[in-house]
This record gives C-alpha cells, structure tokens and sequence, in this order.
C-alpha cells in the first residue's frame, strides 16, 4: 500500500515579511468507479527538522514558503501520515488555507500509475483564480470529470 504524508501547520513570520499563516491538509481519494473516500491519517506526529524536504515539497510552489522561512518567526505544525487504497485512481490533497485573515482552499491532484504517484495539478496561492474557472482547469488538466471534482472540493 501506498503512504502519503500532509502537513497541518501555524506559521507567524516577522522578519523579512509579517505573515499569519494557518494551513490544515485534508486528503480525499477517487477510486477506479468514481467513488470519492475521505481519508483518515494512520499516524500523526510533530514536525521535525528532517521533515524540512516534506515540508518545501508541499509548499515552496504552492504558498511560496520554504522550511527555511520558518526560522523568522513563531512555528508549529504536525505531520500526518495517509494509506491509500490500491483502488484509488486519484489523490486530492486540498489546503485549507488562513492566511493574514483570509481563507481560501488550494487543491493538489496526483495520479496513481502503478504504485507511484504523479502531480497532475496543483494550485499556488498568488494565482488563485475564481473557483468555476479553477474547476474547468482541473478538469482540462487532471482528465476528470466536472461532476467528480466539484463532489470532491463541495465535501
């Protein structure tokens, strides 16, 4: 089986940008006949220097924030750890997002291709567009159908 890994964590920068961050990572799954599976983690854990790569994975490109921005302020966060099902066709990781007061949702879809994982999508927080304009991109991109995505970003 497949493992995955998101992060939950609350950031508060001071230096060189003031910045209030909050991110919490739920994971759903799109299985081979179209069935959307919110999933559990296994295993939780606080956040650790070696988790600097985990960390710069999921966010450099998305929130354009790096491990390394986390020595400027205030930090706190925790690693979740997922297993995903062989039948799942798709992975959707969607942040949720508070950032200096306003919350938005940011979405990363992978594709499973024989026990590895491939990024089909992923969302950056400066280019956020309106969320119909978001879902047809995912659908033109990722392969999937509107009714499916919209499930998955509505639950």
């Amino acid at each position: 089986m497949v493992e995955i890994e998101a992060i939950d964590f609350n950031l508060r920068l001071y230096d060189p940008r003031v910045l209030k961050m909050k991110v919490i990572t739920n994971v759903k799954i799109v299985d081979v006949n179209g069935n959307i599976v919110s999933l559990e983690p296994v295993s939780e854990r606080e956040i650790e220097d070696m988790d600097d790569v985990i960390f710069d994975k999921e966010f450099s490109n998305t929130l354009l924030i790096t491990f390394a921005d986390l020595v400027h302020g205030e930090f706190e966060g925790v690693v979740k750890l997922y297993q995903i099902p062989e039948n799942a066709q798709y992975i959707f990781k969607i942040y949720s997002v508070e950032s200096n007061g306003k919350n938005v949702e940011l979405i990363k879809i992978c594709e499973m291709k024989k026990n590895s994982i491939v990024i089909k999508y992923y969302e950056r927080l400066p280019e956020l567009k309106e969320k119909d304009e978001r879902i047809q991109e995912i659908c033109s991109v990722a392969k999937l159908r509107e009714e499916i995505v919209y499930k998955v970003v509505k639950n």
